[in-house]
This record gives structure tokens, C-alpha cells and sequence, in this order.
């Protein structure tokens, strides 16, 4: 049995050509119960979730709901640990339906990682998708700042839907110390709200170097440039320990 209860407030800077463009509020309140399940390689999560959700727009509250619904989570771990990484393929499925009187929302999240070792180098393939039928504030995607998104500020593209993909080559420098480049591609529709609900097609080209925790397979330091090249902006993103 999993317990989450999540209190925070994010703010979010939609930009382009390092202008903002859009600039909002979000603060939220969690609670997701989710008795786990583990059958072989898959892991199976599903239980109610809690969602109380307010956003503010220049101090003005532009939108506010209290819902109660189900979340559920399946995991596939098709690998074997390595000290650092892993060998082969790891698949994320998220679910949230969230009812309200005859109507509904629901929103979907996917993930394919595929690692694979070259001596001591490692190539990554990643592809992702996200969908929800609500194209306000209740149920957003926020993406940017992570691996597949790199071209934006971290939380910084509000989606209704995106389809992205991505290409790394990381080479050890030395000991667990790495150095990467990499090439995403993202086709998203913002929510209405931001941008008048926007669909973009946009790449990204950057490099990195980070640091990992042996036996951990996270990194403990990374630092990434990555620069948009429909958009023609630079993203420069620094993350210490891991964030969740």
C-alpha cells in the first residue's frame, strides 16, 4: 500500500523566444491511496485520488475545483541492473479518471525508456505521450525541464497532448562522470488558455555532463544546455540530488 499526499504551489512561465507569454499559479492539494500489486515484471497500482486544485492568474483566481477520482499505474521492468543504468527496456502507463455528475475527465500518460550499455557508454531511447480530454486547467501535462523536453523552462509547457520522442549518446569521461549529447523532437497542443491552445511541432539539439550515484542509477549532479531550434531559445537546466 502506497500513500501520497502532496501539498504545492508551481508557477508557470510559458515563454517564447525567451518571452512570457503566459504566466499562472497553480496550487494543489493530493491524496492518492493505491494498494501495489507485483506480478513478475509488471507492478500493478490502482486506488482513489483526491484533487483539489486553485489557479491564480496576477493574483485573480481564474480557475478552482474539488474532485474525487481513480488513479491507476502500470510498470513493465524489462531489464537487468547494471551499477550505473540498465540494460534494456522500462514502460510507464498512468491513468487518472476524474467523474463529475454525469460527465467526466481523465487524463493518460505513457513512457518507453530504452537503455542500452557500449562498453562503458550507454545509448537512450525515449518515447513518451500524454492526453486529457480537458483542455483547461483541471488535468494540464506540465512539461519542460526533463529528459524529452529540454528545449522549454522546467514546468513551463502546459498540455493538453503531446507526442515526443528522444536520442542520447552518453560517454564516460571517467569513474561514474558522463558526458551526452542528445536530439528530441515534441508535437504538442497547449490547453487553452496558454497561447490560445496552440499545436507546435518543435526540436531540440543540446549536451550535458552528469554525475551518477553507483548502485543508485540516478544521477547526483547533471547539467544540461539544451537549445530549442524551431523556437530559437537556449534552456539551461541544473539539478542536484532527484526530483520527484
Amino acid at each position: 500500500m502506497k500513500a501520497i499526499l502532496l501539498h504545492k504551489n508551481d508557477l508557470t512561465q510559458f515563454d517564447r523566444r525567451d518571452n512570457v507569454v503566459k504566466a499562472f499559479e497553480s496550487r494543489l492539494d493530493t491524496v492518492i491511496l493505491t494498494p501495489n500489486y507485483n506480478d513478475g515484471n509488471f507492478d500493478h497500482k490502482i486506488g482513489p485520488i483526491y484533487l483539489k486544485k486553485e489557479v491564480y492568474e496576477e493574483s485573480n483566481r481564474a480557475f478552482s475545483s474539488e474532485r474525487f477520482g481513480l488513479y491507476y499505474r502500470q510498470h513493465y521492468k524489462g531489464f537487468e541492473k547494471r551499477p550505473i543504468l540498465f540494460d534494456g527496456y522500462d514502460v510507464t502507463f498512468d491513468f487518472f479518471y476524474i467523474p463529475k455528475g454525469d460527465d467526466h475527465d481523465f487524463m493518460s500518460v505513457g513512457e518507453y525508456l530504452y537503455i542500452k550499455p557500449i562498453a562503458s557508454d550507454f545509448f537512450k531511447f525515449k518515447l513518451q505521450f500524454n492526453y486529457t480530454n480537458n483542455d483547461t486547467y483541471l488535468t494540464p501535462k506540465v512539461l519542460g525541464g526533463n529528459e524529452g523536453q529540454r528545449g522549454y523552462d522546467r514546468e513551463s509547457l502546459p498540455t493538453q497532448w503531446n507526442m515526443g520522442a528522444m536520442v542520447q549518446f552518453q560517454k564516460n569521461l571517467f569513474k561514474c562522470y558522463f558526458s551526452s549529447i542528445f536530439l528530441e523532437y515534441n508535437r504538442f497542443k497547449l490547453i487553452k488558455p496558454v497561447y490560445e491552445g496552440e499545436t507546435l511541432s518543435e526540436s531540440t539539439v543540446g549536451i550535458n555532463a552528469s554525475y551518477y550515484f553507483s548502485e543508485v542509477s540516478i544521477p547526483g549532479i547533471i547539467v544540461e544546455l539544451g537549445h530549442n531550434i524551431d523556437d530559437q531559445s537556449n534552456h539551461v537546466i541544473i539539478n542536484v540530488g532527484l526530483s520527484l
